[in-house]
């Protein structure tokens, strides 16, 4: 349910700040999930791929809303529109 939870928020997130802790916390609730039957060697080690693959992510990510955030004032999309309105499909004819 946490996985689900936090996949939803990075999904649905409307701050980039939002979606990278929903990230992160797609990140550890798959080493849990992928770990919890810690005993086997195996899943060990998949947990720990997992947790590596999905913290360089995380660090690109990082990377990525850093410059964003430098580049221009976009700190969320609700009330800017990530592409120019006549490639937006939200937008109506009478909008632009």
């Amino acid at each position: 349910l946490a996985f689900m939870g936090a996949m939803l928020g990075v999904v649905l997130g409307g701050n980039l700040l939002f979606i990278f802790v929903c990230w992160e916390l797609t990140s550890v609730t798959s080493f849990i999930l992928i770990g919890f039957d810690h005993e086997r060697p195996a899943a060990r080690a998949a947990a720990l791929q997992a947790l590596l693959v999905t913290g360089a992510g995380g660090l690109c990510l990082l990377a990525g809303v850093i410059l964003l955030g430098r580049r221009s004032s976009y700190r969320s999309h609700p009330k800017r529109r990530l592409l120019p309105c006549r490639w937006s499909p939200s937008c109506g004819r009478s909008g632009c």
